[in-house]
């Protein structure tokens, strides 16, 4: 399967997986209409371009939709919202909670790229312990986009945190 085809499998799981309780009718998260246009934004700009920069931002999104899954499945969250307004302050946080103790507490989701040296070396290693990583990761590795870079991927299954890594190497 090529690393588009991938891409696309795992857009249709996201798709399957969280439209409806985050902007369908009976959606549990107020704000979650624009969390999923975000979302379909994402998507299109990286169908209407394919490149790594624009599976970042859709892997961005889906981090944010992951983590408003697991908030809107935790019974001591009675209330949730995405990027409320804030009184007081120009922008906006990711994720307000109202707590089933009364409080509020307020959640910022960040999308953190490893660091790790993408060379040949460290590949060799991947592959040497491939066997250890959780069921349903997927590597990709492609020695040349565009003539001269190696991309590496990861896919989780939905459901699960997206800490995926789009690494380049020039």
């Amino acid at each position: 399967m090529s690393i588009e085809a991938e891409i696309e499998a795992h857009i249709a799981a996201i798709v399957e997986d969280y439209r409806e309780f985050i902007a369908g009718p009976s959606a549990l998260i107020e704000g979650g209409s624009r969390l999923w246009g975000q979302f379909e934004d994402a998507v299109a700009a990286w169908r209407a371009k394919p490149s790594p920069k624009r599976v970042l931002a859709i892997i961005e999104r889906v981090n944010e939709l992951t983590v408003a899954g697991l908030f809107i499945k935790d019974a001591s969250i009675v209330k949730l919202e995405y990027e409320p307004r804030l009184i007081g302050l120009e922008g906006r946080i990711d994720f307000r909670l109202g707590l089933d103790m009364g409080k509020a507490a307020h959640a910022e989701v960040k999308t953190v790229q490893p660091q790790a040296d993408d060379s040949d070396e460290n590949w060799e290693k991947y592959e040497k312990r491939r066997g250890r990583f959780t069921p349903g990761a997927h590597f990709h590795r492609s020695e040349k986009v565009d003539g001269r870079t190696a991309l590496r991927a990861v896919f989780l299954r939905p459901g699960r945190l997206h800490a995926v890594h789009v690494g380049l190497r020039g």
